[in-house]
């Protein structure tokens, strides 16, 4: 999907750049002592830093999907500085709060359950085949640490939260979120 949205994006006339996260493709050595985290901005920010030097005078639409919609919305309200030259962000289909989301995971509706193992599956192969862990003292403190809910209302620049009702991993109550933002 991320293919096909910088394809249709490219045809209609904007200079896209993509990130592949540290660790996460499977014939890409991790050359870096860290993999890739829920919520870790370093690598985005680097990201937007060069394209800002490379582009002097354009204006970014900043977009994330899943797990990528988590990352730019933290990284826009880390810092305010983080927004300048930013046009707007389009967050597609994100969780806000992995701790919340997490207590959904162990629900039977739309197979959230099944998905819960598989998601633990792949990223216990990743974490396994780097041996290397991000110094948090415990999952609960890495969730919390790493989810936008506490960034996202520090968000300036227009911003488009896009989710669906009956999406298998971000549970409806973690909707309450957005809708809390738009009330603002």
């Amino acid at each position: 999907y991320i293919r096909t949205f910088v394809d249709y994006s490219q045809r209609q006339g904007y200079r896209c750049a993509v990130l592949n996260h540290l660790g996460a493709l499977p014939n890409v050595e991790l050359t870096s002592p860290r993999m890739f985290t829920y919520g870790c901005t370093w690598e985005f920010g680097a990201m937007v830093d060069y394209v800002k030097q490379a582009f002097p005078q354009t204006l970014l639409v900043v977009v994330g999907f899943s797990l990528g919609g988590n990352i730019v919305c933290k990284f826009l309200g880390e810092k305010r500085s983080n927004q300048e030259r930013v046009l707007c962000c389009i967050s597609v289909c994100q969780g806000y709060s992995a701790l919340r989301a997490q207590e959904t995971f162990h629900q039977w509706d739309q197979c959230r359950r099944l998905y819960n193992f598989l998601l633990a599956d792949k990223m216990k192969k990743l974490v396994l085949s780097h041996r290397k862990f991000h110094g948090h003292r415990c999952l609960r403190e890495f969730y919390e640490k790493e989810s936008c809910v506490h960034y996202i209302h520090n968000v300036c620049v227009p911003l488009l939260l896009v989710n669906s009702l009956d999406d298998p991993l971000v549970h409806q109550s973690l909707l309450d979120i957005p809708c809390r933002l738009a009330d603002k």
